[in-house]
């Protein structure tokens, strides 16, 4: 499958120039204080460690990866799916610190699928195929035939087509998919999920089944749709500093557990308890916060971002 069988359309040129353009708005999109890109790159690593054991066939909600991450609620799980979980946790954290220093050639991807499948990650695996793979990629790369983005999404369709290991190719593809990304300077990818809304574009339109075209165009429309969720994040963030400092602290601390209780919050913020239902009640009717139960058993969860 070469990269020069592709077939570009007036949409395709289109879609790209929108993320060409959106990398260069990122610089000023992103200039918001560190701790509040950190609550969102947070969300979106939850968001990412979901869907992809979503997509490997596992039973995960992003909910509950939040909670994973923030350790407050750990769910009964076999040890299977917490060592997929902090697997997927720990190497998007490793590639987001340091993109430059991981390269796609056989040994780091070997290093990366170990990490994802929590074992050693030679085991099962085609050496042969995994070296053409990574020397078809840097030959593309050189050549410079086709726009990063589209060498990206050809190459996720080329490694998810190899089958290079007996099992992981899917969580493998995505993190190198990020991974040539960042090292291409994409570096909006570190705080959104790519794999949040691969899932959501397969669910409508199964790429992965159809030919190199259809899965380019499905990769560039989930990158499309991962830029403007986190346009529409940062301005969510940009509303939550408005807040005063009280009802800020309180969504903080709702994102940081996932979820939380009245008692939790107040334990946490040392409130007084008649305040503090004021305060929740004016936080869910301006919709940052959602109300799930009643009574005892009421939680609180930052609307729309599990």
């Amino acid at each position: 499958m070469p990269a020069s069988s592709l077939v570009i359309t007036p949409e395709t040129v289109k879609q790209v120039a929108a993320v060409a353009e959106f990398k260069g708005r990122w610089e000023a999109l992103g200039q918001m204080v560190p701790n509040r890109l950190k609550a969102i790159a947070r969300l979106g690593l939850a968001e990412s460690i979901g869907a992809a054991l979503r997509l490997s066939g596992m039973r995960l909600t992003d909910r509950q990866a939040g909670e994973f991450l923030s350790g407050s609620r750990m769910p009964e799980w076999d040890d299977k799916l917490r060592r997929a979980a902090a697997g997927y946790r720990d190497v998007l954290s490793l590639i987001s610190k340091a993109p430059d220093r991981i390269a796609i050639i056989p040994e780091h991807v070997i290093q990366i699928r170990g990490l994802v499948c929590g074992g050693r990650g030679d085991r099962g695996a085609d050496q042969k195929k995994l070296a053409a793979i990574c020397a078809w990629l840097k030959k593309e790369e050189a050549a410079g035939t086709l726009h990063p983005v589209l060498l990206g999404a050809v190459f996720f369709r080329r490694f998810l087509d190899a089958r290079v290991f007996d099992d992981g190719n899917s969580r493998v593809a995505c993190v190198l998919l990020k991974l040539f990304l960042l090292r291409h300077r994409y570096f909006f990818i570190r705080y959104s999920s790519l794999e949040h809304h691969l899932e959501i574009v397969l669910q409508k339109e199964n790429f992965i089944s159809a030919g190199l075209d259809a899965t380019v165009n499905g990769v560039l429309k989930s990158i499309i749709r991962m830029m403007d969720d986190l346009t529409a994040r940062i301005e969510r963030e940009q509303k939550v500093v408005s807040l005063p400092a009280p009802s800020r602290q309180v969504v903080d601390i709702v994102r940081e557990r996932g979820r939380a209780t009245i008692s939790q919050i107040q334990e946490l913020t040392g409130a007084n308890r008649n305040t503090l239902k004021i305060r929740l009640r004016k936080l869910v009717k301006a919709s940052f916060l959602e109300q799930h139960g009643r009574g005892k058993g009421t939680y609180y969860t930052v609307r729309s971002e599990h």
